[in-house]
Parts: structure tokens; sequence; C-alpha cells
């Protein structure tokens, strides 16, 4: 895992339902342990139910098994951005203001300012899904919007709710929204993947090393380097 290039994970239902793991405490238990193997930063998790109470009962739970399983690992709740989930990330802040919150399924640049309400550390649009029901170029015009928004109304006295853009589907969307002013995201491994995989620099690298093993290239210890003044 390039652990170097990602601060942490993302996770929600639908996922772990995709790749087998049980939306449950055991399941849950089972990704904090695996985090903090991996040396990450911050996990999120998002906490399930049908109502406010039983949203915020997942969600402290949920933060619960941090100090067992991922102590060093930064643990953020994800909460639904409906009436009930608002509703949750509120009582979970009053309840817990240390708590770390992302207000999650957000499609319009409006929703962001509930989450900013509430008092949430991230916001997180669907910007594929977005691109997919209103044009992918409209998408990520609503995305600039809610970062501006966001900018427009954090202060010294109010901390700013962080853009966390998900559902990427392209490297360059990435591109696009750091121009904007977002700088966090999250992405399936394919898109890691293209942002490396950049033919044309392959092919130069390729270049380069063709051209030191044919001009005597050895291998250089990778201890530490010497620097001879000039």
């Amino acid at each position: 895992m390039l652990a170097w290039a990602l601060y942490g994970v993302t996770t929600n239902p639908a996922i772990l339902e995709r790749d087998g793991v049980q939306c449950s405490l055991a399941g849950t238990t089972a990704l904090c342990e695996a985090a903090a193997a991996l040396g990450l930063r911050e996990l999120q998790l998002q906490a399930w139910g049908p109502s406010p109470d039983a949203l915020l009962a997942a969600a402290l739970q949920l933060q619960d098994l941090r100090p067992h399983y991922c102590p060093s690992v930064a643990l953020t709740i994800k909460l639904p951005c409906t009436a009930e989930g608002l509703a949750a990330a509120a009582q979970l802040r009053q309840r817990r203001p240390e708590s770390s919150v992302t207000i999650t399924g957000v499609y319009a640049a409006h929703q962001a300012l509930l989450a900013r309400a509430v008092g949430a550390d991230y916001v997180a649009p669907y910007l594929g899904r977005m691109g997919d029901a209103g044009g992918h170029e409209e998408a990520l015009q609503e995305v600039a919007s809610m970062a501006a928004a966001m900018r427009a109304t954090s202060g010294p006295a109010h901390p700013p709710t962080r853009v966390l853009v998900a559902s990427i589907r392209q490297a360059s969307q990435m591109a696009r929204l750091a121009a904007a002013g977002c700088d966090t995201f999250t992405f399936a491994p394919a898109v890691m993947e293209e942002m490396l995989g950049v033919p044309q620099t392959l092919a130069a690298i390729a270049n380069f090393e063709a051209a030191a093993a044919r001009n005597g290239a050895v291998g250089v210890a990778a201890a530490g380097m010497v620097v001879v003044p000039s």
C-alpha cells in the first residue's frame, strides 16, 4: 500500500458489503486494526441506523473501538446528510465535543451549509454520481462552489468544514478541483494507478535508466548521500 501518499481511508456500508466485510462492530474492529497496522493517520467509519438515536448509538460504539484497536489513528464518524443524520451529528458533537464528523451523501452545494451548521469537520460530495445525474462539468462546478462557500463561512471562531470529494473517477478531476481550492479527496485504487502510470513519464524514466546502464551506472547505497563542495 502507498501509505506515504495516503493520509487515511474512508468506507461506508455499501463498500463493506461489496468487499465482504460485515457491517458490525466485529467487521469495523478488523478495519481499525488494519488501519493501525498500515500506519494510517485517519480512518472514517460510517454509522448506520434508521433514526437519530440509532445513528448516535452506532457512532458512539464505533468511537469506543479506537482506544482498544487503533489508538494511533484518528477516527472520524460519517453520518448521512438527512434530517436523522444531521440530528445525530449535532447530538454527537454535544455529547462528545472532540468528535470528528463527516456529513456524507451530499449532491448539492447548499447541503454543505447543513454540514457547516452542525459543526462537521468534513462534508463529502459524491462527484462521480453527481456527474451521472446532472452532467460532469456541472458536478465539478457544484463542488467548487461548495468549497468556496465553506471558505467564505469560516473564521477564527468557526473552523472550516473541509470538502472531502468522494466518488472520483479520474485523476484529472482532482487536479481541476485542487485548482478551485479543494485539498481532500477519497478515491479508488484505480485512480491512484492512473496518477502513477502516466505513459510519457514511464517512457522517460525507462529512457533515463537505459542511458544510465549504458553509461556505466552502478548501484548506489541508500543509506545516505555525500555532497562534495565545488
